[in-house]
Parts: structure tokens; C-alpha cells; sequence
């Protein structure tokens, strides 16, 4: 096995619409994170659901990540598991891992090894909120904690130059980016090759939960899929589009793309 491709780990993949899923249980991810770290290999944890098919069928920077040989892409909704069964996949429920589950179990595993944590996300008056989140989630941690909002910032390439260098030098082991979908993608895409970090995870707006910034869905409602319904009835709103339109669109996507399918087998 090469030290930047994890073959037995993607043992079982599947593709939809052309991005590819790989349906792990927690602790054949951690096994992953072990041997990457123990190969000094780098790793891109991404993951897939419902939103991030979406963002992937429009943004080809994010399509990209995913694909690399580099990249494990673990599922992140219910959804995307019952797509794999109708592949033909014998998928349970525990090959479906939300962030607000996994990613304290990989904080505890990182934290009880000695092996330092970055985060980069938010906006930069959270720092603090956040440094003590994550301390929430373990106190023997070692945190290296910044900023995300990049996007708008007119010293953007300083910014990130200097976050960047704060990383390296902390000596961080896995680094978690939290600016949403596909920016964080995008933004790993372009930087990955200048961190040294081992594994480098997008992790949307997880820390929002452990900070309070955001209520936590109850964790039943994970494994019968109905957490998007839980986040929508908060806040409709905003997340509208996300929960109503983009099926929706992505159905129309997917008709096409099996259609396309056919016309080429015949």
C-alpha cells in the first residue's frame, strides 16, 4: 500500500452522480486516521450528504477534493446511505457518521494520544468560544485555534499565509476546517499541499454545537434520518433551500445523469 492512497479503506465504495462515498464505521475511520499518522501519510476526511452531493454537482474544485487518491469521503446523512442500499449496498446505520458524533471521538482519540488539534473557523470574534468548546469535548487537548472567515477578507493570501504558519508550527496532527460548504473544500483544495498536518477533515459548523451557537439535534433522530427535519422546523428560513429545494434539484440531476447513462449503454 502506498503512504498517500488507502485502498483498504475504500473497499467498498460506491459513486453517486459521480462523487464517491465510502460507507466506514467509526472505528475503521479512526483505524484509517492511525495508519495515516503512523505512515506520516496525509489524508483528506471529507465527507457526503444530501447537501454535499449538491455542492459537488456545482462546485468542480469540491468534485475534485473528493476524488483524490488522498481523499476517504465517510457518509454524513441517512440519505446517502439508503442511495447505497438502492446500489445494491448492504449499508447500516452505523456506516452513517454526523459530525456532532464523530468528531469528539476523534478529538478524544487525538487528545489521549498527545497528538495537537487545529480548527479553523468561525468568525474571528469566536475564537475564544470556540478554544473552549473544544476544551468541552476533551481538556487534555492541544488546541490551535483560528479564524475562517477568508472569503471576504481584501488581505485574503495574508491571512491564510499566516493561519497556515500557525498550524505548522503548533505541529498540529489533524487540522478540522469549519467554513461550510464547498468553501472549506475549496479553500483544502487550493492549501492542502502547504499544511503539514496529517489529516485535514472539513467539518462545516460543527463547533457550532458544542459552542451553543446552535441547538443540537436529538441523537435518535440520527439513525431514522429525520435531523434535517429537526434543523429545518428551527430555522426554516435559512435552510429552505438546503432541505426542499436542492432534493429537488438534485433528483433532477440525478434523472438526467442516469438517462445520459442509458443513452451510452445503447
Amino acid at each position: 500500500m502506498s503512504d498517500n492512497n488507502f485502498p483498504e479503506f475504500k473497499y467498498n465504495r460506491f459513486d453517486l452522480l459521480g462523487i464517491p462515498a465510502d460507507p466506514l464505521e467509526t472505528e475503521e475511520i479512526i483505524r484509517a486516521l492511525n495508519y495515516a499518522v503512523a505512515h506520516d501519510a496525509q489524508i483528506t476526511l471529507c465527507n457526503i450528504n444530501l447537501h454535499g452531493l449538491y455542492c459537488a454537482q456545482k462546485s468542480d474544485h469540491m468534485a475534485k477534493l473528493l476524488k483524490r487518491d488522498d481523499s476517504l469521503v465517510h457518509i454524513d446523512g441517512m440519505p446517502i446511505v439508503w442511495l447505497g442500499r438502492l446500489k445494491g449496498r448492504l449499508l447500516s446505520s452505523k456506516t452513517r457518521n454526523t459530525h456532532i458524533d464523530l468528531v469528539p471521538v476523534i478529538i478524544k482519540h487525538f487528545a489521549a494520544r498527545g497528538w495537537p488539534i487545529g480548527f479553523i473557523g468561525s468568525a474571528p470574534e469566536f475564537r475564544d468560544d470556540n478554544v473552549e468548546a473544544l476544551k468541552s469535548i476533551d481538556t487534555g487537548g492541544s488546541y490551535c485555534v483560528e479564524h475562517g472567515h477568508l472569503s471576504s477578507d481584501v488581505n485574503r493570501f495574508e491571512e491564510t499565509e499566516r493561519i497556515i504558519k500557525r498550524m505548522n508550527q503548533a505541529g498540529c496532527k489533524i487540522v478540522f476546517v469549519g467554513m461550510g460548504m464547498p468553501l472549506q473544500e475549496e479553500w483544502i483544495l487550493q492549501n492542502r499541499h502547504l499544511l503539514t498536518c496529517t489529516v485535514v477533515m472539513p467539518v462545516g459548523g460543527f463547533i457550532d454545537y458544542f459552542a451553543g451557537r446552535t441547538a443540537t439535534p436529538p441523537r435518535v433522530l440520527g439513525k431514522l434520518g429525520l435531523e434535517g427535519v429537526y434543523r429545518f422546523l428551527r430555522d426554516p428560513r435559512r435552510l429552505a433551500f438546503r432541505y426542499i429545494v436542492e432534493p429537488l434539484l438534485l433528483l433532477k440531476i440525478w434523472l438526467y445523469y442516469e438517462f445520459r447513462k442509458t443513452k451510452d449503454r445503447s
